[in-house]
């Protein structure tokens, strides 16, 4: 049962989450996916070489670096709130990485254990995120309106949103309010 959960369980649910996102979601959800895909398959095929375990962990630390940086640009150029979780895990991760490097007593258990639960989460986040980018893809197509999920910064993110007015079917006392305000 422990060999389960061990070695299955993170092949089953992240090919199941990472599948879902690249066939379900939109270009940022699918985006998202791929870049924690290759990153998960990297960082696990390093983890069962038999390296050194400093060399493993610079190695781990080297490829968190690069996912936080590739997070962080899409997490700008879209507008979803999932991007931003997984970069608040992946920094998390990242810090982890550095106090343990610092000197600071943290027992393997934690430090592997607060890098396991910052994966979930980020994985999660894009499971939820996508279900949520899948629906509202669905419902705004009900109203003739097509979702834009890219945005060149965040104040034309919040601009795009203004922009949709309300639709007959979703009527409102006040006429400049749209369907998210």
């Amino acid at each position: 049962m422990n060999s389960f959960f061990t070695y299955y369980f993170p092949i089953i649910s992240n090919v199941i989450a990472f599948g879902f996102a690249i066939t379900k979601g939109d270009a940022p959800e699918r985006n998202g996916a791929l870049i924690m895909l290759v990153t998960w398959v990297s960082e696990t095929l390093v983890a069962w070489q038999n390296l050194d375990a400093t060399v493993t962990t610079n190695i781990l630390f080297g490829t968190d670096i690069v996912l936080l940086l590739a997070l962080s640009a899409l997490a700008w150029s879209c507008r979803r709130a999932w991007a931003i979780v997984t970069c608040l895990a992946q920094a998390l991760q990242i810090i982890v990485h550095v106090a343990r490097d610092l000197g600071a007593q943290i027992s393997d258990a934690t430090y592997y254990n607060t890098l396991g639960v910052a994966g979930y989460c980020q994985t999660l986040a894009l499971v939820v995120g996508t279900a949520i980018a899948w629906r509202e893809r669905a419902a705004l197509a009900s109203f003739g309106i097509v979702d834009q999920p890219w945005a060149k910064s965040p104040a034309s993110a919040r601009s795009i949103r203004s922009s949709v007015r309300s639709t007959p079917k979703m009527a409102t006392k006040d006429p400049n309010r749209g369907p998210w305000f």
